[in-house]
């Protein structure tokens, strides 16, 4: 169910504890984060007063000037259940003020997941051709590079835009200054963990309130029947290891379908049109998957020879004390820990717009930006090639939602994602076989997750396939210049 108006309104018509989750990727707050702001907005926040946003935030949007307050944060506090969970996106630069406004509802924050992936584009200022520029001095063209041939190749692009140029700074200032610039490259968005204040111990707010916990076995890192055989040196289903196993202890089993490593607080993302596997061997340069298992080179655990079971130099530990059962003996690099995902930072075009009916929209029409800016006309940021029908600008991969729905919501539960956007999070408790309700400001987002929630819902993992398919097409296009920066 999609509810449209304000959040806070729409919040305040639930009832008292009535669902078991929030997965949400609410506003991240890119206006005017300047000292002066945040105190305002701190003072109010204490003084229990909304906090009176300025500017805008991310490409140009009113509703994305800052983070939800305490007071929106309140009332999702109010309808979850006691010790129901809530999962937030946050932006690098405002995670910290995302944070304290749902600690000052109430919230107890319990960790902070990391989204890793590789296919984000800086936006970077060369300080030394602004500083040429603040003096009026023309730089002096040394190379030309060619973009890559995919941008190149559309025949939405201009001739302007098919090359880089370098060029050399022209005054002394400038020298100095050579190759610094203003941002690093995004590659991570952090993700906060929140759960609402128990109704006594765990196991009691379990009992009557069936949540408080988060689904283990549900979300490990999947493993092979190879790797275990090779970590146990044995075939079968059952071996005493607390990696693989279904829970910590001696007595955990291994579950051919089910099992695999605890889940961790990071989630890797390959980059677009990738074809590097878990272990990132065959990973396209800057993939997240590729970098971390470059970086790590690869390992094994040599087995001992008293049980078959124990590894040599064990250093894990379980509630304090070492455990040499908490090890593993498969081979691989460092990214064979951690759930890696074969879809991209913004979400493929086949899986957004599937099911979605509404006209579609310039690349101009959906950033904000002129047509013909530099923004859209350049190839290396892969912006303004295609036009879209799903316009909202932030859209999650689907399996990434699947999984933090997964991970937080008891078996036929009811999620709510107040700031909902397009409905991925519908669509993966849909998929996930759990309850949803979705609120959304803007009509035109809520229509859309309307459309996309009710195809998936009728498809199901038909629909994931038919997904599957329109995304290798567009792969294939884009190796001839027809993906977008949502794609």
């Amino acid at each position: 169910m999609i509810h449209e108006g304000d959040c806070l309104n729409v919040l305040r018509s639930l009832d008292s504890a009535s669902v078991d989750s929030i997965v949400t990727d609410p506003p991240y707050g890119l206006g005017d984060t300047s000292p002066r702001n945040v105190e305002a907005c701190l003072r109010s926040w204490l003084d229990g007063d909304q906090h009176e946003a300025r500017g805008a935030g991310f490409m140009g949007r009113a509703w994305d000037a800052w983070v939800p307050g305490p007071q929106v944060w309140r009332e999702c506090l109010r309808v979850l259940k006691p010790g129901g969970h809530l999962l937030a996106f946050a932006g690098s630069r405002t995670v910290d003020l995302m944070g304290i406004a749902l600690r000052l509802a109430g919230f107890d924050v319990r960790d902070t997941l990391q989204w890793l992936y590789g296919s984000g584009f800086p936006k970077s200022l060369d300080v030394s051709k602004a500083i040429d520029a603040a003096a009026g001095a023309e730089r002096e063209v040394i190379a030309r590079r060619p973009h890559s041939p995919a941008a190149v190749a559309c025949p939405m692009r201009t001739a302007p835009t098919a090359e880089y140029v370098y060029s050399a700074p022209a005054t002394d200032a400038a020298r100095q200054w050579s190759g610094w610039g203003t941002a690093l490259k995004p590659a991570a968005e952090p993700i906060l963990l929140c759960r609402k204040p128990l109704d006594g111990t765990v196991a009691a707010n379990v009992l009557e309130h069936g949540a408080g916990g988060l689904n283990v076995d549900g979300c490990r890192v999947s493993a092979s029947a190879g790797d275990v055989a090779e970590m146990t040196g044995r075939s079968g289903a059952s071996t005493p290891n607390a990696v693989w196993g279904a829970g910590i202890g001696h007595d955990a089993v291994w579950l051919p379908d089910g099992g695999g490593r605890w889940p961790p607080n990071t989630i890797l993302t390959h980059s677009p049109h990738c074809p590097g596997d878990h272990n990132g061997a065959g990973c396209v340069d800057g993939c997240a998957v590729g970098v971390l298992g470059a970086q790590s080179g690869e390992s094994s655990g040599a087995l001992t020879a008293d049980d078959g079971r124990r590894n040599r130099g064990a250093s894990m530990f379980i509630d304090g004390r070492r455990d040499a059962n908490n090890t593993h003996a498969d081979t691989g690099t460092a990214a064979r820990f951690f759930p890696s995902f074969r879809y991209i930072a913004k979400a493929a075009r086949g899986e957004r717009e599937a099911g979605v009916t509404a006209g579609e929209k310039t690349s101009a029409e959906v950033t904000g930006r002129a047509p013909g800016s530099a923004g859209l006309a350049n190839p290396a940021s892969s912006v303004g090639i295609l036009p879209r029908r799903n316009s909202h600008p932030t859209v999650k991969p689907i399996d990434v939602m699947r999984w933090l729905v997964r991970l937080v919501t008891p078996p036929g539960g009811l999620v709510l994602d107040p700031f909902c956007g397009s409905g991925t999070t519908g669509i993966a408790a849909s998929l996930e076989g759990f309850r949803f309700i979705g609120v959304e400001r803007e009509p035109e987002y809520a229509d859309i997750a309307r459309q996309r929630i009710a195809w998936w819902s009728e498809h199901g993992e038909r629909g994931a396939q038919a997904w599957a398919a329109k995304v290798a097409r567009e792969e294939a296009d884009a190796r001839t210049g027809q993906m977008d920066m949502f794609g």
